[in-house]
């Protein structure tokens, strides 16, 4: 039985070297296509003669999710308008770090399929401990950075978190990673490599990234929350069932 498509599920990347952080690749698809260019055995093109040279030195270029959740039309423009900035007069590296997010390759997820919302309900047993990504979010970060970014300095309620069964990371109102066996650990007492901090006062959070089977009834979903001033809530979610 054939699977009926999203037709705004394309997306625009970017492959940047990984020494001068400099764009040398636009293209748009959808799926897992933007890590196709990795597997390719022979170049054809320019920038897979780039990629061969970086693969023969055991390394790899960053690949970016630019903008998601587009029409196939949407899609080719963004793209065009994309190579029209890089060649006249570098426009795009001018741009970094302004309008959407860039999305690291890590996070196909959040990118590939549009989730239903979750819900939240009051009558749920189960806590749901909620952290926004928007303030520590960097262009193309990792899984681990933005674990580490997310977790520091929290002015959480230690019983209360550790009660959650997991952990939440909301990016523009999309889960976009999910923990588990949570912790709290004095804030400091533990090295971070993103943004350490010198005056300890809340928690640092210690967990562990969730399983697949749970990351993918999570992750790509939409929830509202109302952070105010603060980065993280508490809510009682209804538990999703199944992948989608």
């Amino acid at each position: 039985m054939s699977t009926k498509r999203n037709p705004r599920d394309y997306y625009v990347y970017v492959y940047s070297h990984p020494d001068t952080h400099f764009p040398f690749y636009v293209g748009k698809g959808r799926g897992n296509r933007a890590r196709k260019h990795l597997a390719y055995e022979s170049p054809e093109r320019d920038q897979q003669i780039i990629i061969d040279k970086l693969r023969n030195q055991g390394r790899k270029p960053i690949i970016e999710i630019v903008r998601w959740g587009l029409s196939e039309d949407a899609a080719y423009a963004v793209e065009a308008a994309l190579i029209q900035q890089i060649g006249l007069d570098h426009l795009a590296n001018r741009q970094r770090g302004h309008g959407e997010p860039k999305l690291h390759a890590d996070f196909m997820e959040y990118i590939r399929r549009d989730k239903k919302p979750l819900i939240v309900d009051p009558r749920e047993e189960e806590e749901t401990l909620i952290l926004s990504a928007k303030r520590c979010y960097r262009d193309g970060m990792s899984r681990f950075e933005l674990y580490d970014a997310v977790r520091g300095n929290l002015p959480v309620s230690k019983e209360r978190t550790e009660s959650c069964k997991r952990v939440l990371v909301l990016l523009k109102g999309r889960v976009i990673d999910v923990y588990e066996g949570i912790e709290c650990v004095q804030a400091g007492r533990e090295p971070r490599s993103f943004a350490p901090n010198e005056e300890p006062a809340g928690f640092d959070l210690a967990a562990k990234y969730a399983k697949d089977v749970t990351r993918n009834r999570y992750v790509g979903r939409r929830l509202s929350v109302n952070f105010s001033h603060n980065s993280f809530a508490y809510m009682r979610i209804r538990r999703p069932q199944g992948r989608f």
